[in-house]
């Protein structure tokens, strides 16, 4: 997992951006109803509070709270209305993280998704799409490998996203099919608020405020 974060630090750091561009007049017809998918990169570090349940000492579930550090790199490419997306985030504990240095890092999250945009107005976009995913954790005896995948809805625009999706998800400790919610939101200028909701009772919730660099 190490060679993994090794080699994501060096694509975050090494890697360029894209330009971003003076954004066109939403009078023309093409910005306002527009049907092909976005292509764009971002870097994001973020702070999140994390709410999970875990099972205790006597078999019983309670709510445990965490307060990571991380970083996201996430890009996309469209072809046409369809569009590919994908996501990269590291995280570790607040009093060790360093997004320099990988052996500070606790989880590894990989993200992936592929959409299709079946409507548009008013620069907002809407349309099925189908994702999958895996995280690992390095703190557990022989790692955490934890997967999902399923499909829903993307909606997107202004600058925010939102994936509305039904899925089979391995979370420990029971897995099964779960409701889920991620995105992000532009609050200000460079400031994001981002988060993940997985519905049930090993599911998650993760909330949190970005600040993308690029």
């Amino acid at each position: 997992m190490r060679t993994l974060c090794a080699a994501l630090v060096f694509f975050v750091l090494g890697g360029s951006l894209l330009a971003q561009e003076e954004p066109p007049r939403l009078t023309d017809p093409e910005v306002a109803n527009p049907l092909h998918a976005p292509e764009f990169m971002g870097l994001y570090l973020w702070k999140q509070a994390l709410w999970q349940y875990t099972a205790n000492a006597q078999g019983k579930y309670s709510v445990e709270r965490g307060d990571p550090w991380g970083g996201r790199i996430v890009g996309g490419l469209g072809f046409g209305r369809f569009g590919i997306e994908g996501r990269a985030d590291v995280s570790g504990l607040q009093e060790q993280f360093s997004i320099e240095d990988p052996e500070t890092f606790q989880t590894l999250e990989v993200y992936g998704a592929v959409h299709y945009v079946w409507l548009a107005r008013s620069g907002f976009q809407i349309g099925p799409v189908v994702a999958a995913g895996s995280i690992s954790h390095d703190d557990s005896v022989g790692g955490i490998k934890m997967n999902f995948w399923g499909g829903g809805v993307r909606l997107a625009g202004a600058g925010a996203e939102f994936h509305f999706a039904i899925g089979k998800h391995d979370y420990l400790p029971t897995g099964g099919w779960r409701c889920s919610i991620s995105g992000h939101l532009p609050i200000y200028g460079r400031v994001y608020l981002v988060g993940d909701l997985v519905s049930g009772q090993d599911g998650y919730a993760r909330v949190g405020v970005a600040f993308r660099a690029r």
